[in-house]
This record gives structure tokens, C-alpha cells and sequence, in this order.
């Protein structure tokens, strides 16, 4: 912890205490070394937010919520609630589990009350809100009820996926029809909204093309979106020189600034960014790509949280940072860069590279999601390898090879790092780091499931 984030970071002090804490605003590879140490009975108490809920299986005798609003925002969704409370009692535990919410006041225990009992509308609720929103745009295209509502963009995403599979246009139609009517929340609609919907769809469903319906599957964005964006690429000027990645990835140049800019425009995009977003930081075009820039190149979490953060408090400012990075750039920069790369109109000339560079280019999302500058060290994050280690191992095991990386078996990287001994991991450490070579090596260890 003190290796990734600085050696004041308070929560490596908790540990001493056997107090863990787990939130979005910490690495990846520190989450996971949290949890291993929860399923291990190593801690006492494990102070987290509702990333906690993602799919995580360890023992948890009670789970207190201090309280079931999220700031700024109101209540939580019910989904998330239930996440959460279903961590606890688990089959094979040895006692039952018990959930707690805090309760300012009897008022505020009939408020919680009451959110508990609406759980079993929720799912209905928020499909009779989605038509509701568009019904009052029922007149305009479907890109101004993304603009209004982005929870169309999963049902859209939905529909180009399911065209996908079926070539017939007749064939696909009916099966849409077939899928809707087996919906729950569809059924229980009143007629008039179940006309609407139906109507809406069939409408939207008969402009989506195949084409348009493996753009949209492959990028993970609805088919309007998809048509969006290539326009907007056919006119930015964007050549295949900015995809080098020496130019992608500097401050000098304005190129990350312009994908950003194309990324921003995205609905499916955009909504994830502004939840980050706050009047005393924004994160806009500038920002992002400058945040981007300073993380590929090997920046520390700690320097660019003082960078972006100036006059802040530096605790403050590395949580902020680190939601900033595993959020917007980790996720959605990484998500937007691979689908831009992937339109006909992104200035990538795919059929003019060789497969090598095929691979390269293909690898540039992957910076951003890791942190990293090189292929090499993709391949080591991939391979579980923390960030602040993982381009000059890389760069040890390209030589191991002879350049050759792309062309090794998938259990190259694993077998290589098992058999290098205490010299090579500690030429990899850095100048100041807090661990050992061999102390590295068994945090790869524990990362990459050895005991």
C-alpha cells in the first residue's frame, strides 16, 4: 500500500490494527489483497463502500450500514442494498448474519422501513419511469431519449445484440416480440405504456441494419451512439500519425485531447464521468487527457494527486485521485479508446499494418486500463505484476526473449517470473520503495494465487 500510494497513506496504519478499508478510491491489486486478508480471517472489521457487493464470497457475520442514502445523490438502489445484505449468512457459515442500518430517529426508522418494503417494485418502477420519459419525447428520434434517459442505452444495446444473432429482419422481429412478452416487468404494465413500448421498439428495431448491430455488440454501445460516433470521427481531422503512441500519449500534441473531446459525446460515456465530476474539480476535456497522459507515462498516484489536486489535503486528494483513475481512465477512457480505435472513420489504417503492429495498436486501450507505456509492461499487469514494477520487469523479460513477446506461449510470462530469484525483482524495485525485491515477488505471489 505504501509502495502504490506513498509511505504516509493512513490505511497501511489501520492494518496494524487488523481494521481493513475497501472502496472504488483504492487500486485494484490493494482491493484484492484486502480481500484475500478478509477471507482469512486476518481482519477484524472492514470499513467499505458499496464496491464491496460486487461479487465478493467471504465471510461476513454483519454487515452496518451507517446509512442507505448515497451523499448528494439520495437513496441507494435497491439492487445495491440487496448486494450488500446478501454478504452476510451465506450457506456454510457458521451462524446466521444480520444486517443493520443506523437510525437518527423514530422518523428515520419508519424512512428505512419503508425503503425496504419498496424493494419488490423496483424493477417495475423504473421501467414505468423509462417510458414515462419517453413518452414525453415520443415524437423525436431515439438519440434525444438516450440525451434524456441513458437507461434506453441498455435496452438499445440489448436489441442490436439480439439482431446480431438473427439474420432475417422478419425472424428478428418476431423473436423481439417473443423476448418482450416474456418480460416481467413488461407484462405488469399498463396497456397503454405496453402498446408504447412495444411500438418504440419494433420502430428502433426495424432501422437497426446487421451491420450496425456488430458495431454496436462489439463496442458495447447502442447503434445510435455507434452512428454518432463515426460521424463525428469522418470530421475531426483524426490521421493515423495520432494513434502512434508517442504522440498519443504526450503532453505536446493535442491528440488524446480530441479522443477525449469524441468520448465526452458518448452517452454511454459521459454519464460515468460526470458522476466523478465536481464544480471544484471538473473533469473536462483537458483534464481527462491530461490525467490519462500523466498515468501511461508512470506517474505516481501520490505526484499526480498533488498535480491535480493542488492545495488540497494529500489523504483527500489520493482517494479523489484514485477513483478518478480507476473509474474514468481505468474504465470508461480505456472502454471509449477501444471503441473509437474500432471505427471505420478512426484514422487507423488496420489494413496497412502488419500483424505485429496489429497487436500494438490493438494494446493502446490497455495502457490506460493498467497504467503502463510499453507492451511489455501490459504483459506483466496482465500477468498480476503491480504497476510501479511492471515496465522495467517488462523490459528484463523482453530481453529474456529477444523482443519477441507477442509470439511467446501464454504460460511464458508466469514460468519467467516463478523462476527469477532475489536479483531480478529487486533491479525492478524502485528507487525509495518501502518493499523488498523479494517482498514484491510475494505480493505477485498472492496476487497471482501461489501460496
Amino acid at each position: 500500500m505504501q509502495s502504490e500510494l506513498g509511505n504516509d497513506f493512513p490505511l497501511a496504519k489501520f492494518l496494524s490494527r487488523r481494521i481493513g478499508v475497501h472502496s472504488s478510491a483504492l487500486p485494484d491489486e490493494i482491493r484484492y489483497l484486502v480481500e484475500d486478508l478478509m477471507s482469512n480471517g486476518k481482519l477484524q472489521a472492514l470499513v467499505a463502500t458499496t464496491t464491496i457487493a460486487q461479487g465478493i464470497n467471504f465471510p461476513v457475520s454483519a454487515v452496518i450500514m451507517g446509512a442507505y442514502n448515497y451523499p448528494y445523490v439520495g437513496p441507494m438502489p435497491v439492487r445495491d442494498f440487496w448486494n450488500l445484505a446478501g454478504r452476510v449468512g451465506r450457506a456454510g457459515q457458521d451462524s446466521m448474519g444480520w444486517v443493520g442500518i443506523s437510525a437518527r430517529d423514530d422518523q428515520d426508522l419508519q424512512n428505512v422501513s419503508s425503503y425496504i418494503t419498496s424493494a419488490s417494485g423496483a424493477l417495475l418502477s423504473q421501467l414505468s419511469d423509462a417510458i414515462d420519459n419517453a413518452i414525453r419525447h415520443a415524437q423525436s428520434d431515439f438519440d434525444l431519449w438516450l440525451l434524456v434517459d441513458e437507461r434506453w442505452s441498455a435496452i438499445l444495446q440489448y436489441i442490436s445484440h439480439l439482431r446480431k444473432q438473427v439474420q432475417s429482419q422478419e425472424a428478428f422481429l418476431a423473436q423481439l416480440e417473443q423476448k418482450l412478452q416474456g418480460t416481467f416487468g413488461y407484462r405488469q404494465l399498463p396497456a397503454d405504456k405496453r402498446n408504447f413500448l412495444r411500438d418504440s421498439i419494433r420502430r428502433y428495431a426495424s432501422s437497426v441494419s446487421l451491420a450496425d448491430a456488430k458495431m454496436s455488440d462489439a463496442t458495447g454501445f447502442s447503434s445510435v451512439s455507434v452512428r454518432q460516433i463515426i460521424g463525428i470521427l469522418a470530421t475531426s481531422g483524426i490521421t493515423p500519425n495520432d494513434w502512434n503512441k508517442n504522440q498519443l500519449f504526450s503532453e505536446q500534441n493535442q491528440s488524446m485531447q480530441k479522443l477525449v473531446g469524441i468520448m465526452l459525446n458518448t452517452y454511454e460515456i459521459k454519464k460515468s464521468i460526470e458522476k466523478l465530476s465536481t464544480s471544484e474539480r471538473p473533469l473536462d476535456q483537458s483534464s481527462i487527457a491530461r490525467l490519462i497522459i500523466d498515468w501511461v507515462n508512470g506517474q505516481s498516484v501520490s505526484r499526480i494527486a498533488s498535480r491535480f489536486y493542488p492545495g488540497e489535503e494529500m489523504n483527500s486528494a489520493i482517494q479523489k485521485t484514485t477513483q478518478a483513475l480507476y473509474k474514468v481512465v481505468a474504465h470508461s477512457a480505456t472502454w471509449g479508446l477501444a471503441a473509437l480505435q474500432s471505427m471505420p472513420t478512426s484514422g487507423v489504417d488496420w489494413d496497412g499494418l502488419s500483424e505485429i503492429d496489429k497487436k500494438r495498436m490493438a494494446n493502446l486501450p490497455a495502457y490506460l486500463h493498467y497504467g503502463v507505456n510499453t507492451d511489455e509492461g501490459v504483459l506483466m499487469r496482465k500477468n498480476n505484476i503491480p504497476r510501479s514494477i511492471a515496465n522495467r520487469l517488462g523490459q528484463l523479460y523482453n530481453a529474456a526473449v529477444n523482443g519477441e513477446i507477442f509470439s511467446q506461449p501464454t504460460d511464458s510470462v508466469n514460468t519467467w517470473l516463478s523462476n527469477q530469484g532475489r536479483e531480478t525483482w529487486e533491479s525492478a524495485r524502485p528507487a525509495g520503495s518501502r518493499l523488498s525485491g523479494e517482498e514484491y515477488k510475494r505480493v505477485w505471489e498472492k496476487l497471482n494465487g501461489i501460496n
